[in-house]
């Protein structure tokens, strides 16, 4: 089954805009800060949205835009499927990468097609390549404003998410102690180590789940987890889906 895309643009605001909207259920939407500023109001909570950033809305997350007097330009995207499940940040920085706005640009066009003329094969590969080369901006920038020994813990957790290992491991792999590790990777990353191991463990699990025809539990153990029943419930934190029901869903796409 190939990803449902609703709404696939670009905007540009040269006057103060404000648009109060809600994408449905089923959809999740991107939103990526090209040009100027704005703030965003999702579910409550105020988010000031600069240029370079990209912002991730879980669906049926209330959702209000507002720009300002200086000209704001934005890309978006709302896709019903699982392509955004499993993203655990609701804003990063990616800056603006010429590789992403041109694929998206590429979705905008394929999108101006008379519907009949629609392929949804064509706007599936363009979502994932598109989802691809906006994973190697953000990490690109994430490496080139992390400093070394953030860096440096990364690595250690990504080294060893399918070991048992603790935060004070992690520390003292940097030479810092506990809480000044935390306290930087927090920092730096926006994740707790703890979360940046799962978000690691998930994506080992996911890769193995679509490579390899092992059971769910044994996957789970290679992933680094100590038990099944943990390892679903990080699995379905992180992706809104029963391990079982991802695998499923993933095999359907592939066919």
């Amino acid at each position: 089954m190939h990803p449902h895309v609703v709404i696939c643009g670009y905007s540009h605001h040269a006057a103060p805009f404000r648009t109060t909207n809600n994408f449905g259920k089923e959809a999740h939407l991107l939103r990526l800060q090209t040009e100027g500023k704005s703030v965003v109001v999702v579910n409550g909570e105020t988010v000031h949205q600069r240029e370079g950033d990209l912002l991730v809305i879980a669906p049926g997350d209330s959702y209000e835009l507002y720009t300002g007097d200086v000209p704001s330009g934005d890309y978006h995207l709302a896709v019903e499927g699982d392509e955004f499940v499993g993203w655990d940040e609701r804003l990063v920085h990616t800056g603006v990468d010429v590789q992403v706005t041109t694929i998206w640009q590429y979705m905008i066009l394929e999108r101006r097609r008379p519907r009949d003329e629609w392929n949804e094969e064509v706007i599936a590969h363009l979502l994932k390549t598109l989802l691809l080369f906006i994973d190697r901006a953000r990490q690109r920038e994430v490496a080139e404003h992390t400093p070394y020994i953030v860096r440096e813990m990364m690595r250690y957790v990504e080294q060893n998410a399918t070991e048992t290992f603790a935060v004070a491991d992690v520390a003292v792999h940097v030479g810092l102690s506990t809480s000044r590790a935390l306290h930087l990777f927090k920092a730096h990353t926006g994740q707790t180590i703890v979360g940046y191991t799962h978000h690691v463990q998930v994506g080992i699990a996911k890769e193995r789940m679509m490579r390899t025809d092992h059971s769910l539990q044994q996957i789970a153990g290679a992933a680094g987890f100590s038990s099944y029943t943990y390892f679903y419930k990080i699995f379905k934190r992180y992706t809104g889906m029963a391990p079982g029901a991802y695998r499923l869903g993933q095999k359907l796409a592939a066919h």
